[in-house]
């Protein structure tokens, strides 16, 4: 994992003695799903992305979650903002990229308390992990009582019922 401004790029030298710095793919997008296609029209079986995300519903009574006390907070914001834009945006115009996607909320409740999980809170403790595995299995049981991959193929791979290319 390597999150601009978080952690160093590794430098590799090559054997004309350039410099080359290696870093996260996450900095042109963080949830590439899309990668783990077959290419074909009519896919054998279906890919499932998993992707934390950020509670649907927000009031303005809340506080804010991630509330900017210093420039750390505010770079933490900025970084945020710009990885799960682009990826939200990515997600919403790929074909079928968003309906094979089983959205877990980062939102947990301790001691009675809900508290959101951050990509950049790197103090969780275990039963934190735990609740939002947990959130994990919850979603993706309840999106896939409703998925089906023929229809999803009809719809994004030119697939008739057939399993031939409409084109």
């Amino acid at each position: 994992m390597s999150i601009p401004i978080f952690f160093e790029p590794v430098e590799i030298e090559d054997k004309n003695n350039i410099t080359h710095y290696i870093v996260d793919g996450g900095v042109l997008s963080n949830y590439p799903v899309w990668l783990l296609d077959d290419g074909s029209c009519n896919p054998e079986w279906p890919t499932f992305g998993f992707k934390l995300m950020e509670p649907q519903k927000r009031t303005l009574k809340k506080a804010n979650p991630n509330p900017i006390k210093n420039t750390i907070n505010y770079c933490y914001s900025i970084i945020g903002t710009l990885l799960n834009g682009h990826d939200n945006y990515h997600i919403s115009e790929s074909k079928g990229d968003y309906d094979r996607t089983i959205g877990i909320s980062t939102e947990i409740e301790v001691n009675n308390l809900k508290k959101e999980i951050g990509t950049t809170y790197f103090d969780i403790t275990e039963k934190e992990s735990n609740l939002l595995f947990k959130n994990g299995e919850l979603a993706a049981e309840k999106f896939l009582k409703n998925w089906n991959f023929q229809n999803w193929k009809e719809k994004y791979r030119q697939i008739n019922l057939n399993g031939n290319s409409k084109n």
